[in-house]
């Protein structure tokens, strides 16, 4: 199944044991920067040159790793087209709401066969 109409990815929220240890690579080796920092542990990270509000989330968690990745499409039509398209191949999908994060829109959430999440989204407001 092509996915036509994905523009481009979008975010990776990354699990990180020792949210300091992380901020330190990330912000002071990497060089992104820090756009907020949340009541629920999250913060999140972009590049300098970046249009989005943020292009990486860590999130403090026991075990590291990958919670999700996130690609844009072109459109909200395009969510509801994909949404339908990956139900019909038998892939359960969730409807993630607006404002769940800081500056994301409306999302569609699911997993592909590898055991990965991926999200869809069309909106990301600064």
């Amino acid at each position: 199944m092509a996915l036509t109409g994905v523009l481009r990815p979008g975010y990776i929220q990354v699990r990180v044991t020792d949210i300091d240890v992380a901020l330190k690579h990330y912000v002071d080796r990497v060089g992104l920067h820090e756009v907020s920092r949340e009541a629920d542990g999250r913060v999140y990270l972009r590049a300098w040159d970046e249009f989005d509000r943020h292009s990486i989330v860590l999130r403090p968690a026991d075990t590291p790793g990958m919670d999700y990745v996130g690609f844009k499409v072109a459109s909200e039509t395009d969510l509801d087209v994909f949404a339908r398209s990956i139900e019909n191949h038998g892939t359960e999908v969730q409807e993630v709401p607006a404002g769940e994060q800081p500056g994301l829109g409306r999302r569609l959430s699911f997993i592909v066969p590898t055991g990965h999440r991926i999200e869809l989204f069309a909106e990301m407001a600064l």
